[in-house]
């Protein structure tokens, strides 16, 4: 969805700590030529944190003759866009090398953002499915989530969608479409930190969204401080700098500014420069035309005890809720929802196949 070209090791299938793997991640390709990864290795796999499995090495000495390295990708597959190459350092100084295609009209982004936008952590639209997603694409020219609004079950009935397993032909019916309406219309009330996360900006997730909301309370705010902060005002740098120089803890004090938590000078400027694009701000116009709420929903809080001014962070798969649940009620009761654990954990929620956040908790 953000268009980030990413390679996955496909494998005979062997069995690893309790399932069988056919497919792992390889990350990036500098990874793949960092372990001199080729078409045709025997590969050592192993699950990160028991659960994501991942190549570590090439059994050279059963390397086949006349293999040759993975060229980086030069245009994307999808749309044939030339690809743009981005080199970013990790917190333990290694460079990370990425390969996106910025072809925001790339068929294949444009399905899988309508489908997260439609997801149960963004927008919540059930019925919203791939293959219904994929319809609307070819047939409907449904491009971007405002588009969405603007359907009909008369439209959305005749549709004909994939053959099924005896491969008879069917259409997505009239009671499907009507219940697919439904969920659109009961979406419009999401809220604003919804239709953010809903979006696929690289780097704004639900946390970040969340963060948005509260502190600017509607759209127009939002991109009026991101065309500020990418404009240099003093006000809106200031901000998100994380750490002040010389003379300038006195100008956030004498300009009031109370610097925003979760977000700083690296995630900004990425985050900002989407979303000032033409593209988004288009779509968001048509969301506010087509009566989606760009507010921030207020949540009910009832303070309970053990909870209230608690951070929580949560991992591996709880056994009756689902991740934004269980966060939705730990903010319900006044706590906080954190993503990684640190000496300001309070408590860590682990479910089934923790992984490294349960060894972090214990060392803490």
């Amino acid at each position: 969805k953000t268009g980030r070209l990413t390679p996955v090791a496909e494998l005979e299938p062997v069995f690893v700590a309790g399932s069988t793997v056919a497919r792992a991640s390889l990350h990036n390709f500098a990874e793949v030529a960092a372990k001199d990864i080729r078409v045709g290795d025997t590969v050592i796999i192993q699950k990160a944190g028991e659960i994501i499995p991942q190549v570590v090495s090439v059994v050279l000495a059963k390397r086949p003759p006349g293999t040759t390295s993975l060229p980086w990708p030069s245009v994307c597959p999808t749309c044939a866009t030339v690809v743009v190459e981005e080199r970013r350092p990790d917190p333990s100084g290694k460079e990370n090398v990425s390969h996106y295609c910025p072809n925001f009209a790339c068929p294949d982004q444009v399905r899988e953002r309508l489908r997260h936008f439609g997801s149960r952590d963004a927008m919540d639209i059930r019925g919203l499915g791939t293959a219904i997603v994929n319809v609307l694409v070819d047939h409907l020219n449904v491009t971007r989530p405002d588009h969405l609004y603007a359907l009909s079950a008369e439209r959305l009935a005749p549709l004909q969608m994939e053959d099924d397993i005896k491969g008879t032909q069917r259409t997505l019916g009239r009671k499907n479409a009507d219940n697919l309406m439904a969920s659109l219309t009961a979406s419009k009330a999401q809220g604003l930190a919804r239709v953010l996360a809903g979006l696929a900006i690289n780097g704004l997730g639900n946390k970040l969204s969340e963060d948005f909301a509260a502190r600017f309370g509607d759209w127009t705010t939002v991109l009026t401080f991101a065309r500020d902060y990418l404009a240099g005002e003093r006000k809106a740098v200031l901000t998100v700098r994380k750490k002040l120089r010389p003379g300038e803890k006195a100008e956030l004090e004498s300009l009031g500014v109370v610097p925003m938590p979760g977000v700083d000078e690296t995630t900004a400027e990425n985050v900002f420069r989407q979303l000032v694009t033409s593209a988004v701000v288009a779509a968001l116009a048509g969301l506010a035309e087509a009566g989606v709420s760009l507010i921030a929903k207020q949540i009910v809080k009832a303070a309970v005890a053990g909870v209230a001014g608690k951070t929580f962070v949560l991992t591996g798969t709880l056994p009756t809720l689902g991740r934004s649940e269980a966060e939705a009620l730990i903010k319900s009761a006044g706590g906080k929802a954190g993503n990684s654990v640190s000496k300001k954990t309070d408590y860590l929620v682990a479910g089934e196949e923790a992984g490294s956040k349960l060894d972090k908790a214990k060392e803490l």
